[in-house]
């Protein structure tokens, strides 16, 4: 089984309703698993880190995958996702306070 190993977050500093950009989305179109590794690095005052997919790279089609990831305390997680549909990007909440920083790794398994 062949896999791709890609960053789907770069560790940086997360603000209020901060959306990946529609050109970095992931398209998971080829692969039927994807394991997923969230870290949050340094903690922030509130909000979370949310997995959203949508069937075209459209900004109203995006739905949530998963559940959120708490930004309000340093974490390592892993989630297995097997039903999704072809694109994945992360979002985070309105209520994202206290410079929280995170990134997510994905392993994509055909």
């Amino acid at each position: 089984m062949a896999s791709q190993y890609f960053r789907l977050l770069d560790a940086m500093d997360l603000v209020a309703s901060m959306t990946q950009p529609r050109d970095q989305v992931f398209d998971a179109g080829p692969y039927s698993k994807l394991e997923l590794q969230f870290r949050v690095v340094r903690a922030g005052g509130a909000g979370t880190l949310q997995l959203q997919h949508a069937a075209v790279n459209e900004e109203s089609a995006y739905i949530s995958l998963g559940a959120p990831v708490a930004l309000n305390a340093t974490s390592n997680s892993h989630v297995s996702i097997s039903n999704y549909l072809r694109y994945v990007r992360w979002t985070t909440n309105a209520a994202v306070a206290g410079s929280p920083a995170a990134l997510i790794d994905v392993l994509a398994k055909e």
